[in-house]
């Protein structure tokens, strides 16, 4: 199989790259290493609490048919826990052939990537969260706006909160909860100046859209949204696939990279265990900062080089609302995250981004794990607090994490990477005090941090992976792989440093920005 340009991977990554390149007419073919879809779009769309009063289907929508989600216990988030498949997540792993050492590395072979378990927030990287790379705003500008022309956000616009390209339009914020909304007119009234809390922006439709339709608040977000308001990268492969110039082809779990005259040798293995082979002319990596790092080493025979990989440190905790305590769960409501929480002083490593969801969705025994009773007792003591916790995820930029990766080469000649995850010697004493300001500000808003749900996840469980191959040291800044002609990478890997915000808004920006390039100087 011979094409001119090859895409690795279906994520958010690989499908900004495709668009610029296909609206301009060329030929691409797209690989991905799943073969079956993790949203299944195919039950009903049923609020949550018709989900949980179903007594002929057992909760086999969230689960799964054969329940095998249930196999993954405690400690693993419940979005992951409940796709359609969960096989397709546990074999990530395995069909890459990647080891790690306290280190919780996240992967999926399937139609949308990690689009298909992220929380649809959407941040834009500023001035200064962009300092120390090779790019500055100005080159990402006009595709930050491109992308969220293309899938759309809803949000809110703000004095603290503000997108930096104000031009860019958003539908309408969906309802806050009523916890969300005491906490933030209570917030409102208060003074400011060590944190600010305001409206996520979401890549999550208030209003339909193509093929897409808003959000019906049904609360069964973290279950997979069923009618795709919530941003999954798996549903514009349809669009793309109207094209006849695009076409995507699954179980093709790329191996290896070889050089062929100008062009590409891809070498890829099925399900099945069967080799596959396909040629390029130009080749994108958008398979993820893991597997793409890992390919990159193998071209460049690159052992035991141990490199750098970032994420966000995080912890995560939970807030009870004592004056909502007992009161009914509501039927309509968006159980992804509404509310950020940010230190006031943005222009400093020490700066954290929070957010803060409400906990209606979460199953009891899920947080019942991490209280300090026994479970019985903690799913006793839930029941009640249940209408008035909101969950929070505390992410602090990637600086302070230490983790390293690095190729090896076995005795039967097989390649394995092998991570292995560490946080920097100050991050704790440096964390703990900025989330004692947190909780000193959620206080005075009447929300109390919950007894032991404050806990610091594993490095890695953020699933925000980057700057393993960063831009002006391992790829240009158009991407291309330093001494290797027309082999571009796109996704996480690529980016400088990590800030405290989330990243898949910036890694879909620069795959559209470096596409945008390849489009240009591709006759």
């Amino acid at each position: 199989m011979v094409k001119k340009i090859v895409i690795v991977g279906s994520g958010p990554a690989g499908v900004s790259a495709a668009w610029p390149l296909v609206e301009a007419g060329h030929d691409v073919l797209m690989l991905e290493a799943g073969s079956e879809p993790l949203v299944l779009r195919d039950h009903p769309c049923l609020k949550l609490f018709q989900h949980r009063q179903q007594k002929n289907r057992s909760g086999r929508e969230i689960l799964g048919n054969d329940l095998s989600c249930l196999d993954l216990a405690f400690g693993v988030s419940p979005k992951i826990r409940s796709t359609g498949n969960v096989k397709q997540v546990e074999s990530y792993k395995r069909r890459n052939n990647v080891s790690s050492s306290n280190f919780s590395l996240i992967g999926v072979h399937g139609r949308g990537g990690l689009s298909n378990f992220w929380g649809c927030v959407v941040d834009q990287f500023d001035d200064y969260d962009l300092v120390d790379w090779e790019i500055n705003l100005s080159d990402l500008g006009p595709s930050y706006k491109s992308v969220a022309e293309r899938i759309g956000f809803s949000g809110v616009f703000d004095s603290d909160f503000l997108l930096p390209d104000s031009t860019i339009d958003l539908q309408t914020n969906l309802p806050l909860s009523a916890n969300m909304k005491i906490l933030l007119d209570r917030h409102l009234k208060e003074s400011k100046e060590e944190i600010r809390i305001g409206c996520t922006h979401k890549a999550v439709l208030s209003q339909k859209m193509g093929k897409r339709s808003g959000c019906s608040l049904g609360g069964s977000c973290f279950f997979g949204c069923k009618n795709g308001a919530a941003y999954n990268s798996s549903d514009e492969l349809e669009c793309l696939k109207a094209f006849s110039n695009f076409r995507l082809v699954e179980d093709h779990c790329v191996e290896m990279l070889v050089p062929k005259g100008t062009g590409w040798e891809i070498h890829c293995r099925n399900s099945k265990a069967e080799c596959k082979l396909v040629e390029s002319s130009i080749l994108i990596l958008a398979a993820g900062a893991v597997t793409s790092t890992k390919l990159i080493l193998k071209l460049q025979s690159r052992f035991f080089q141990r490199l750098p990989i970032l994420t966000n440190p995080t912890f995560q905790c939970a807030f009870f609302l004592r004056g909502r305590i007992g009161y009914q769960v509501p039927e309509d409501h968006y159980s992804m995250p509404q509310l950020k929480i940010v230190g006031k002083k943005k222009e400093s490593d020490e700066g954290f981004v929070g957010i803060l969801s409400d906990a209606v969705h979460v199953p009891l025994p899920d947080l019942a794990a991490y209280m300090p009773f026994s479970v019985p007792g903690g799913l006793a003591i839930l029941g009640a607090l249940q209408s008035a916790l909101q969950l929070g995820l505390i992410y602090f930029p990637g600086c302070f994490s230490k983790n390293e990766l690095h190729l090896e080469k076995t005795k039967n000649g097989k390649t394995i990477l092998k991570i292995e995850g560490n946080f920097a010697e100050d991050f704790e004493l440096l964390a703990h005090r900025q989330i004692k300001k947190i909780t000193k500000h959620m206080r005075k808003l009447g929300s109390y941090l919950l007894p032991g749900s404050l806990s610091l996840l594993s490095p890695g469980a953020d699933a925000h992976y980057a700057g393993s191959l960063p831009m002006g040291k391992e790829v240009s800044t158009k991407g291309e792989v330093y001494g290797h002609h027309n082999l571009f990478v796109v996704d996480g890997s690529i980016l400088n440093t990590l800030p405290a915000k989330h990243l898949t808004f910036t890694i879909m920006a620069n795959a559209n920005r470096i596409a945008e390039h390849i489009a240009r100087q591709t006759g």
